[in-house]
């Protein structure tokens, strides 16, 4: 859907799930992972806005964990069409948006500190 667009896997919140669920459900869906395991003491959220269309604004909340994995195989979902395991450096020229760039800075010194 958007070809030049690198970020991490979302999704929105069913009802009844929280957001770890959640969480857990959408990397299931867009990478086939089932293995992860969440790194207690992280979770932060990003609100942003975005146009659709010329009047319509909308304002998204999107929470964001770190989680790790064994795996290093992907199974895209047919959303996607590609993936990359990537160092933080690499990852910081490939991402899309500042705020996932500061988020990644911030799970990167959040495993530095505390891992």
């Amino acid at each position: 859907k958007y070809p030049d667009y690198w970020g991490f896997p979302k999704g929105h919140v069913e009802p009844g799930e929280t957001n770890a669920v959640a969480a857990r459900r959408e990397i299931l869906e867009e990478t086939g992972i089932r293995d992860i395991e969440f790194i207690p003491g992280f979770e932060r959220t990003i609100t942003y806005e975005f146009r659709r269309g010329r009047e319509t604004r909308i304002q998204k909340e999107v929470t964001y964990f770190l989680v790790q994995t064994r795996t290093d195989r992907v199974t895209l979902s047919p959303e996607h069409e590609s993936y990359t395991w990537a160092d933080v450096k690499e990852a910081m020229r490939l991402l899309s948006y500042e705020s996932l760039k500061e988020l990644l800075w911030e799970a990167h010194n959040f495993i530095l500190d505390h891992l």
